[in-house]
Formats: C-alpha cells, structure tokens, sequence
C-alpha cells in the first residue's frame, strides 16, 4: 500500500496535492514519523515530496529511512525521483553520507 506524509509548513499545499494526484490511499500530516513507520508493513511505500521532509538532519534522516525499511517498507521521494528499494538503496546512503560530510 502507499501512504504519504506531509509536513506543514510553506509548501503544504503543493505536497498534499502531489501525493492525492500520485495515488497515496492515505497521507499522514503533523504526525510523529515514528507513529507513521509503526503502521506500515512489509511492502507498503512511504511517499514524499522530498527527502528532506522525513527529517532535519541527515543523521536523523538516515535513522528514519532505516526503521521504515526494518519495517518491510520503502521510500518514494517524489522530487527526487528515488525509491530507497533494493536495487536503491546502496546509492542513497552513499548519498546521504557524503551530504553529512559536508555539513560537517
């Protein structure tokens, strides 16, 4: 199943819309993440307009991504074109670090 998330802020609008037209079944706003992971199962899809909307650090980020997959699932980030699947996955933590890195 796809669920979204949205997160309020300036652009909320914009990714409620984006995820009702994509197709999400339900869309969670203004909730912990970690109540939204708790409810997913394997091979359900977690949908967002971005990446950056499922946390504010890249650690935390990396965290969450982490217990959506220990939960069976994935993520679909809209913007970003990317799925954090299998065949993903690899990619996306290289990714992830080299942005920590930078941070730094």
């Amino acid at each position: 199943m796809q669920y979204g998330y949205v997160v309020r802020d300036n652009d909320l609008g914009i990714q409620t819309k984006a995820l009702n037209d994509y197709g999400c079944r339900e869309i969670f706003s203004d909730q912990d993440i970690k109540q939204v992971i708790s409810r997913l199962k394997p091979g359900d899809t977690l949908v967002v307009w971005r990446l950056d909307k499922l946390a504010n650090t890249i650690a935390s980020m990396q965290q969450t991504i982490d217990a959506i997959h220990a939960a069976g699932a994935t993520v679909w980030s809209m913007n970003e074109k990317f799925n954090s699947g299998a065949a993903s996955k690899e990619l996306l933590y290289k990714l992830m670090n080299v942005i920590a890195a930078a941070e730094k």
